[in-house]
């Protein structure tokens, strides 16, 4: 039941980390959006550009850190578990 219920945070912090990129990828895709009905339309593509070269995806981060926490408790929670001695190795 312990490991099931490791596997089960893990998938919910993966599941988490998943939304929070999809997320952002959302955000950057309005964000271009209204750039493409800007001055010009290649506006948009050197916002894309921009965005790549800098680094500067819009992230969720209480999310992408929330699923991050909850992997971590997962691991360990799972290590612990199987670092356990029976009584019976004595």
């Amino acid at each position: 039941m312990r490991i099931l219920l490791s596997i089960l945070m893990f998938l919910v912090g993966a599941g988490l980390i998943a939304y929070s990129y999809l997320g952002a990828f959302i955000t950057l895709a309005s964000e271009i959006e209204r750039e493409l009905y800007g001055p010009t339309p290649l506006s948009s593509i050197a916002k894309i550009l921009h965005y790549i070269n800098s680094g500067e995806i819009p992230q969720l981060a209480g999310y992408l850190y929330g699923g991050v926490f909850i992997i971590v408790i997962a691991i360990l929670y799972l290590v612990g578990l199987l670092g356990k001695k029976s009584k019976n190795d004595e």
